[in-house]
């Protein structure tokens, strides 16, 4: 099966969340699987519920895949996809200059029942906030900003702001196997308050500089 990339423009830019929605249909009792590969890094939900996230680094020449069983995820009727993708762009540690795309593909016992095309649908991400290329370290790359109050659902219901993705200039047909396993994510542990500081907020400086000057004010 020749392999669609898409994304939500062919611009390739830097520091880009970009938001994917698609549907299939699908019976109980039967095993699912979906495939993913983005070129940054990407979460990934089912009828609401988060499935899995964190791509793992790769290059354009080799492309690596996540492959997830979602059947317990999956109800009988119409299932609701949905992909938060960050293109990050830019070369770091953690990152070398890639072409942006998303690609997907959902198996119902070995036969696909979805994948990317250019109707899924898209938009840029209304409450990540795209294009502030603000760099943590040469080590870490960008970080990235969440505005909380401007998330309006979209993970349960609703099209707003979506529009049909574009094919990517991504090319790429093989598909590598994730070569380690993904962290487990445990449950929450109860914690207890050992230290506090102070965070001074000050216009000017690097992430990296705010971060270290948070650690060098803290107070028992």
């Amino acid at each position: 099966m020749q392999k669609s990339w898409i994304w939500l423009n062919q611009n390739n830019n830097r520091d880009e969340h970009v938001d994917f929605l698609d549907f299939f249909f699908a019976e109980t009792g039967k095993k699912y699987v979906l495939d993913i590969s983005v070129s940054g890094d990407y979460i990934v939900y089912l009828n609401g519920e988060k499935i899995s996230y964190g791509q793992y680094r790769d290059y354009e020449h080799y492309k690596v895949k996540d492959t997830l069983d979602i059947s317990k995820y999956v109800k009988a009727g119409e299932n609701r996809l949905c992909i938060r993708a960050w293109h990050m762009g830019g070369v770091f540690f953690t990152n070398a200059i890639k072409k942006a795309g998303l690609f997907f593909a959902v198996s119902c016992d070995g036969e696909v029942v979805l994948t990317s095309s250019k109707n899924t649908l898209c938009r840029l991400s209304k409450d990540y906030i795209s294009y502030r290329e603000i760099a943590i370290t040469p080590q870490l790359g960008y970080d990235y900003r969440y505005d909380a109050t401007a998330y309006d659902g979209w993970l349960t219901e609703g099209k707003n702001g979506f529009d049909k993705a574009v094919f990517s200039d991504i090319c790429v047909e093989q598909l590598y196997v994730r070569p380690n396993q993904k962290l487990l994510e445990l449950p929450f542990l109860n914690g207890a308050l050992v230290q506090q500081g102070l965070f001074y907020w000050t216009t000017g400086e690097k992430t990296s500089q705010k971060m270290m000057r948070a650690g060098l004010a803290y107070r028992t």
